[in-house]
């Protein structure tokens, strides 16, 4: 398959990515970025400013990529993947049962000397990745699972997955080689975005359209049954709403008077009282006619 057009806009093109197609160009066929030149110069693209990637998907990864046209639209939707606000949601299969259904996979990623990655115990910038899991081919025990990163790191999803006991089907790296070849591909997709460009607010679901077990009736009813996935409740993370709510009223409680660690009023803000200024006394000074002389 070729990259496919989903969604061009004034100031953002949507494209579909095939499995098996690498973002930057390698010896052995052409990057995403060198399609989309071409694309352009045969006028399969309608015209308008210059074309910058702003994320991009691993080679086993097919999906929804999404790049900014002109400068101006790419450091507005640089910022939003910078600053994790873009709502990317991804599908996988995987035929190894986790060691929990749902919940969020939280670590530091370090990379190994083979050029994999693997998921540490400590947080100090670490990978989130909030998921649910759905079990829908008995048969070969295979299991869908829904995927929300909060961060981007590189293999986030794929390490993410090995961590539980579920590398995603057909990822040689993750899950071993010798089960790899007998897959079409790697089982990871790209399914939803959902991000805020100016004024609007652009939302995109594509479903995979490639691989044997994601074109099956089974996980496309797997995939029917979880409903719009932008209202998915995600375990562990609290809608934005939520946590403004709450970091209101812990900012109120810790101004209250007689709380420790409670905020004094800056003498600037509008209802503290004016500061006086205290009276000095004069100071004395001498008389001279009482002043006596030197010597004296």
């Amino acid at each position: 398959m070729s990259l496919r057009i989903l969604k061009s806009a004034a100031d953002y093109l949507l494209v579909y990515k095939p499995a098996g197609l690498p973002f930057h160009e390698d010896s052995e066929q052409p990057g995403v970025m060198q399609l989309l030149r071409a694309m352009e110069e045969a006028g399969q693209i309608p015209e308008g400013e210059r074309i910058f990637p702003v994320h991009r998907l691993d080679t086993m990864t097919s999906g929804i990529l999404v790049f900014a046209r002109g400068r101006k639209a790419a450091n507005q939707l640089g910022n939003e993947f910078r600053f994790s606000r873009v709502e990317k949601i991804y599908a996988a299969i995987s035929d190894r049962a986790p060691t929990r259904v749902m919940g969020t996979i939280s670590g530091d990623m370090e990379k190994s000397r083979d050029g994999s990655w693997k998921l540490l115990r400590t947080t100090t910038s670490p990978a989130i990745t909030h998921f649910l899991s759905y079990p829908y081919k008995h048969g070969r025990n295979l299991r869908l699972f829904l995927l929300r990163p909060r961060t981007g790191k590189t293999h986030q999803i794929r390490v993410a997955l090995k961590s539980i006991g579920s590398p995603v089907l057909g990822d040689g790296r993750y899950g071993g080689y010798a089960a790899a070849r007998s897959e079409q591909r790697g089982y990871l997709h790209a399914l939803g975005i959902r991000f805020t460009i100016g004024e609007k607010v652009v939302s995109w679901v594509d479903a995979p359209s490639e691989g044997e077990e994601f074109l099956s009736s089974e996980f496309r009813m797997a995939l029917g049954s979880a409903g719009n996935i932008f209202e998915i409740k995600w375990p562990g993370l609290k809608p934005k709403w939520k946590e403004f709510e709450e970091r209101d009223a812990a900012r109120k409680e810790a101004e209250k008077p007689g709380k420790r660690g409670s905020k004094r009023r800056s003498p600037l803000s509008s209802d503290a009282p004016p500061r006086r200024k205290k009276k000095r006394p004069p100071k004395r000074r001498g008389n001279e006619d009482t002043l006596k002389p030197r010597g004296a």
